[in-house]
C-alpha cells in the first residue's frame, strides 16, 4: 500500500527535510481523515485490476483470431463465412458477461464503501464535483 505525502520534497532536504516528514506522519496520524480524501477516481479496487487484465485479453484474443476470421470471411462457401461470425460473437458474448459482472462488483463495492457512516461525507463531495 502507497503512503500519500504532501511535504514528499523536503524529505531530500537533510535534517530539515526528516523532521519535516516526521511532523508530516503524525500529523496524518493524528487527521488521517484530511489525507485520505481525494479523487473517487482514485478509489482503486480488485475488481478494477481484474477489468483492466480482461480487457486486455480480450483485444488478445481478437488480434488472435484476426488473421482466421479474414480467411473465414474470404472463404467462398457461405457455412464457413457463418461459422467466422458465430466465433466472433461467441468471442464478444463471453467477454461481455465477464465485463458487467465484474463492473457490477466494483460498483457494488463502492456503493458499500460509501454508505457507511463515516464515507458519507466523502460521497457527499464526490456527488459535488
Amino acid at each position: 500500500m502507497t503512503t500519500r505525502t504532501v511535504f514528499k520534497i523536503f524529505g531530500s532536504f537533510g535534517p530539515g527535510g526528516a523532521i519535516v516528514t516526521l511532523m508530516e506522519k503524525v500529523c496524518k496520524s493524528i487527521f488521517n481523515e484530511a489525507y485520505e480524501i481525494g479523487d473517487v477516481s482514485q478509489f482503486k479496487s480488485k475488481e478494477e485490476e481484474d477489468l483492466k487484465k480482461l480487457r486486455n485479453d480480450f483485444v488478445n484474443e481478437l488480434f488472435n483470431f484476426k488473421g482466421e476470421f479474414e480467411r473465414r470471411t474470404s472463404s467462398l462457401k457461405e457455412e464457413v463465412r457463418v461459422q467466422a461470425y458465430v466465433k466472433l460473437g461467441h468471442i464478444f458474448e463471453t467477454y461481455k458477461t465477464k465485463m458487467i459482472k465484474l463492473e457490477k462488483q466494483r460498483l457494488a463495492r463502492e456503493r458499500h464503501f460509501f454508505d457507511q457512516e463515516e464515507n458519507v461525507v466523502k460521497y457527499q463531495q464526490a456527488l459535488a464535483k
